[in-house]
């Protein structure tokens, strides 16, 4: 199942998707504000590609255009069996400031939900990143202290 938003789709992501996320997670921009510094090899990445792909306390979604080109990717993991999801995303760095996030997060939602319907969606976001800031507060999800003294905890619940 495909959904639209704007010019974009967003579908399940598949095997092939992984050198396209691979080069997304070592983007220097990604490395910064995803609390993880090193780099990621190319095979460890792979494997945990298909080990997230296989599993289902994972749903991992790949935005693209109309042209079939991906424009970003929206991870859900749970260890509840859905009760409780944890958010992460990622836009290409050559479609960063395009307004993408928001809606891609939104349709994400939207796909989750009609899957699994969690009580409760979270997202850790490092203080200084403004963008994905921007984004949480945009969609209306509450805030908190998060985990760490540099990071905020943003929860959706229905």
């Amino acid at each position: 199942m495909t959904v639209a938003f704007g010019s974009a789709t967003l579908r399940t992501a598949r095997f092939e998707d992984g050198y396209a996320l691979w080069l997304w997670a070592n983007d220097s921009a990604t490395r910064l504000w995803s609390g993880h510094r090193d780099s990621i090899p190319f095979e460890p990445h792979m494997t945990w590609l298909r080990h997230r792909l296989a599993d289902q306390s994972t749903l991992l979604l790949i935005s693209e255009d109309e042209a079939g080109t991906p424009l970003g990717s929206v991870r859900f993991e749970t260890i509840n069996d859905w009760q409780r999801a944890r958010l992460s995303y990622v836009i290409a760095p050559r479609f960063r400031g395009q307004g993408r996030s928001r809606p891609l997060v939104s349709d994400a939602m939207a796909r989750l939900m009609e899957r699994h319907a969690p009580s409760e969606v979270w997202a850790d976001v490092i203080k200084g990143n403004a963008a994905s800031l921007k984004v949480f507060r945009g969609l209306g999800w509450g805030e908190e202290a998060g985990e760490t003294a540099d990071q905020v905890t943003f929860r959706w619940r229905p």
